[in-house]
């Protein structure tokens, strides 16, 4: 397993100590960080590869071996918001509380590849088979995207924060891509089945 660092990553942390929010977002990324970790520490008990950590900017992502069986995914993509939630309630501080709920409410909103997303796409594949069950998990994650699109501009225009639409590009992004990664497994699967 490596673990790589994304560049922004740094500039991330030297924009946030410049506007003197620093403490928040290393606070933040700790939370982000843990909440991986249990990903992590899950698959290696399950005996699933993690072939990599990336550390980036917004987050933190790891990389698993492509063939997971579902029941395993689900229990993998279970222990992030676990542990967010498990920090959120023996947290003294009511900021590292309010972080990690709002953490665990993001991570189950059924986008893929969040953890929320995952499950869903394991539901509807388990429900209606491997090639309809992607096309419906895509549907929802493409519906909630635009809702969370929605409400980053909301953000903008009542709170002047723009965060929420950086995360909604970012999470917009690796839907495609993860999605994108989906169709070729699935198109590898059938060529096999034949």
């Amino acid at each position: 397993m490596s673990i790589k660092i994304h560049f922004y990553l740094f500039m991330s942390l030297a924009y946030a100590f410049m506007i003197g929010k620093l403490e928040l977002f290393l606070i933040c990324y700790i939370s982000i960080l843990l909440h991986e970790i249990s990903h992590v520490i899950t698959a290696l008990i399950l005996k699933v590869d993690v072939t990599e950590i990336l550390l980036m900017p917004v987050g933190v992502s790891a990389t698993y071996n492509e063939n997971i069986p579902l029941k395993k995914e689900i229990i993998i993509s279970l222990a992030g918001p676990i542990m967010s939630l498990i920090m959120a309630i023996f947290s003294k501080d009511s900021l590292i509380s309010n972080i990690n709920f709002i953490i665990m409410i993001l991570n189950l909103i059924p986008i893929y590849p969040l953890d929320g997303g995952r499950i869903q796409r394991i539901f509807f594949i388990l429900k209606y088979k491997y090639k309809k069950g992607i096309k419906i998990s895509q549907n929802i994650s493409d519906l909630f995207i635009v809702l969370l699109f929605i409400f980053s501009i909301i953000f903008i225009i009542y709170l002047k924060n723009f965060y929420l639409l950086i995360v909604v590009f970012y999470i917009y992004t690796l839907s495609r891509k993860e999605m994108k990664k989906e169709r070729i497994l699935g198109l590898i699967n059938y060529l096999q089945t034949d």
